[in-house]
């Protein structure tokens, strides 16, 4: 499940109904929580959708809820995918109901117990030679029970001959292989309990005291070659299916524990079933996992002890002085936590700045603008429309973008258009000046300068520059001048003709 502040996001409970009606709800698909009404519903999703989770097997930081939960889920696949099948079921047995304080700390009991463990199917490198070569483990032959444990697996290798092609001589065409054979031992359920300690349970059940059968195979695990014996020393795993990377996001995918102190690693419910993993602890393993807890909850509360060799009068005061000063950091932390709220309160509202640009609209913050929920539009800043009295706008509002446009056009140009700047408000009452006598000054001159434009570039594209524009409407040109320039220009255009 998706983190926030390396915690476990819990979904919301759904609601219980009162009485007998059946009442409407709020359903959240994506997590299919309900909600009694709207605000829950909405307040839930908005934390949803913040950028502040993290995903709990990649470790990547800052997503949204749903970010991290896809995140996770296709992690999970592929990791699912990786890890050896035939390790899931008892690596799990294993960690059931342990009891651990951290899980790196069950990472390295569970690795070290099953680096040199090997089962039946699964697929290691096998040592032939010098040289390594996929193999599959197609039988597993646990020492006899009343045999020693010798020191290494020397014993073991000394018992395998080989043939003079190179294989050995229990081969897949040899007798005892393809003879029935009686219900296969348990295998390494000694050296896998994670109870006992790692020199007891490799005493117990050394590693090295096994043989294997492996098959030699091909990329495509297809046999290539006959059946060798040999032990755990010739074998080894693939690094990117088993390794402690690979393990500790496997166990943080499969196992859960409470929160209170000395809990118990527990396998998923569904995976328990499907493994066919106990759900609940035996008497013995309670009894064990009982005086841990008071051993770990004895550690915590070790300076609240005193000596047995104070008196009682000593030890009252000591017990006395240590609660105070107990209190007294308690009391210190929570001054410090509602400062830091204060200072938090004063930043925030230091950061906003009036007047804001419109003081009809509530202030949005940039983190509000960026939140974008699934299936729905952005969010935008919605002005409201201005008010003028009776007029809701200056100009019709299918008019009002070029109204704007044109005002921009002739401001920004003023200069080399030889117009004196003016007001929007007086661009508008302009506009609306309905008689012909007396004249609006204004129009005028914006038509008599746009004439004068059109006229002077002689029906040419743009002028390609303001220097040419200002260059053009530097001097003021008469009647009969601009008249001659248009007869000269013509009578050119016909020579060139």
């Amino acid at each position: 499940m998706p983190l926030v502040k390396r915690k476990v996001v819990e979904l919301v409970p759904p609601p219980i109904a009162s009485g007998s009606d059946d009442p409407d709800v709020f359903y959240l698909a994506q997590t299919g929580e309900l909600f009694p009404d709207f605000e829950s519903y909405s307040n839930r999703l908005t934390f949803y959708n913040q950028k502040i989770f993290q995903c709990e097997l990649t470790g990547r930081i800052n997503l949204t809820y749903f970010e991290a939960l896809k995140s996770e889920r296709k992690e999970a696949i592929a990791l699912h995918k990786i890890f050896p099948e035939q390790l899931k079921a008892p690596v799990l047995r294993a960690v059931q109901f342990q009891i651990t304080g951290r899980i790196d700390e069950l990472v390295d009991l569970v690795y070290d117990r099953f680096k040199h463990r090997f089962f039946p199917g699964e697929t290691v490198y096998f040592d032939l030679d010098g040289d390594k070569y996929y193999a599959l483990v197609s039988h597993v032959k646990p020492p006899p029970a009343t045999a020693p444990a010798p020191a290494n697996g020397h014993d073991a290798e000394a018992q395998i001959k080989q043939e003079p092609n190179g294989h050995d001589a229990h081969s897949s065409h040899s007798s005892p292989r393809s003879s029935p054979s009686p219900s296969p031992a348990p295998i390494h359920t000694v050296g896998t309990d994670l109870a006992l300690e790692l020199d007891a349970a490799n005493q117990a059940d050394n590693p090295a005291n096994y043989v294997y059968h492996v098959d030699l195979i091909d990329d495509e695990d297809q046999p290539t070659g006959g059946t060798h014996i040999t032990s755990s020393e010739k074998l080894s795993r693939d690094r990117l299916a088993f390794s402690k990377t690979i393990l500790r996001k496997y166990l943080r995918d499969c196992i859960v524990r409470a929160a209170n102190i000395g809990a118990e690693w527990r396998a998923k419910d569904w995976l328990a079933r499907k493994y066919a993993i106990p759900l609940e602890p035996t008497d013995e393993i309670t009894q064990k996992n009982e005086a841990l807890k008071d051993a770990k909850l004895s550690k915590r509360k070790k300076y609240l002890l005193v000596d047995g060799d104070d008196s009682g009068t000593d030890s009252s005061k000591k017990l006395k002085k240590l609660s105070a000063a107990a209190q007294r950091k308690a009391d210190a932390a929570e001054q410090a936590a509602l400062e830091k709220a204060k200072e938090e309160e004063r930043l925030r509202r230091k950061n906003l700045k009036y007047p804001i640009d419109d003081l009809e609209l509530d202030p949005i913050t940039k983190r509000e603008l960026m939140v974008k929920v699934p299936g729905e539009l952005e969010r935008r800043k919605q002005r409201p429309v201005p008010g003028r009295g009776s007029l809701a706008l200056p100009v019709p509002g299918e008019l009002f973008e070029l109204f704007i446009v044109s005002y921009y056009f002739l401001v920004s140009h003023g200069k080399p258009l030889l117009l004196s700047t003016f007001t929007l408000d007086d661009y508008e009452q302009a506009l609306q000046h309905r008689l012909s006598d007396p004249p609006c000054t204004l129009l005028n001159e914006i038509h008599r300068t746009l004439i004068n434009l059109v006229v002077r570039d002689g029906g040419s594209s743009l002028v390609s520059a303001t220097s040419a524009l200002e260059a053009t409407l530097d001097l003021p040109a008469s009647a009969p001048a601009m008249a001659r320039r248009l007869r000269s220009r013509r009578c050119s255009r016909r020579r060139a003709s």
